[in-house]
Order: C-alpha cells, then sequence, then structure tokens
C-alpha cells in the first residue's frame, strides 16, 4: 500500500535541498530509499504493521501468523487507530507549491471518521459549543462562527466562556 510505504523525503531550506529532491517540473516523484537506511526503514514498517494488526483480534491473529495483510486491512486497520487516537498521522508538504496537498486531501478521506458515525447532537442537553473564528464586522461587530455539539443557543441568551472564565451575552 504506497500510503505507509516508506518515501526519502527531502529537507529544502533558502533554495538548497539535502537530499533526492523528488520534484520535477512541479510534480512529485517518489523517492528511493537509500540502502544504508533500509533496515531501520523495513524495522520501522514492522513497527508500524504490528501496530495496525493491534486494533483488531482478526488482524493480530493474521499478523502473527505471518500472513500478510491486505491494503484494505491496513488502511482499515490505521483509520481505526486514528479514530482511538493510537495513531497520529503526519504529513508533511507545501500548501503554497501544492505538494502534498492530493496525499493530505486522500489520507483525510480514507482515515478520517464519518461526520455520521459521531454523537447525535440533542437539544435536550446543556449547551456546548466551539467558537472557530471571530471576524469583525463594520456594521456588525464581532461576529463568531461556532459548532454546536449539544443544546440550543437563543439571541439574547447568555453562555459560559471557559477560556476568559465568565458568561457572555449572545
Amino acid at each position: 500500500i504506497k500510503s505507509i510505504n516508506p518515501q526519502k523525503l527531502s529537507f529544502c531550506t533558502k533554495g538548497s535541498c539535502k537530499g533526492r529532491q523528488g520534484i520535477e517540473n512541479g510534480t512529485v516523484k517518489d523517492g528511493q530509499i537509500p540502502e544504508e537506511l533500509k533496515g531501520d526503514v523495513e524495522i520501522l514498517r514492522k513497527k508500524l504493521l504490528e501496530g495496525v494488526a493491534e486494533t483488531d483480534d482478526a488482524l493480530i491473529e493474521k499478523y502473527l501468523e505471518d500472513e500478510e495483510l491486505s491494503e484494505s486491512e491496513i488502511k482499515k486497520g490505521l483509520a481505526d487507530g486514528i479514530i482511538r487516537g493510537s495513531f497520529i498521522p503526519l504529513i508533511c508538504g507545501s500548501a503554497v507549491k501544492a505538494i502534498g496537498i492530493d496525499f493530505l486531501l486522500d489520507s483525510l478521506a480514507s482515515f478520517s471518521p464519518s461526520p455520521l458515525s459521531g454523537k447525535e447532537i440533542t437539544n435536550n442537553e446543556s449547551l456546548s459549543a466551539f467558537v472557530f473564528q471571530t471576524l469583525s464586522e463594520a456594521h456588525l461587530g464581532e461576529v463568531s462562527l461556532f459548532k454546536v455539539f449539544s443544546g440550543t443557543l437563543s439571541s439574547g441568551g447568555t453562555v459560559y466562556n471557559s477560556t476568559k472564565k465568565k458568561e457572555e451575552k449572545v
């Protein structure tokens, strides 16, 4: 599975790059692992596959019997591990140069939980919301954008701001 196969990355700073650049005409090319690192890379890949196998009893049994995990089993194990917090993916790229963005989006689509699998929002619970952006509008003043996790929010009511540790009027 390409999404967990090790790839050699380059490190570039101020126009000087160390390692294989892997970029030709704006297109990222796969790099080769140097011979002297292949042993270490294989050890790390085995550790990753072991972690993937530990997410499911059937996978760990298959892994312990030295059977190869299929691509779909690896993807499911990675997704389950990410959801549980056992794995934290690290994806490198550059938004400015559009390098790695396709891989980032593909990874999010493959390994993120469905929004439908989350807890159902109900009006019967107390208000729980997260403000993710505050804008300053000339005619309105400050406008906050937020996600409601539970409860209801009414104009003119008050909410508890956990950051400021005080009640605020809506």
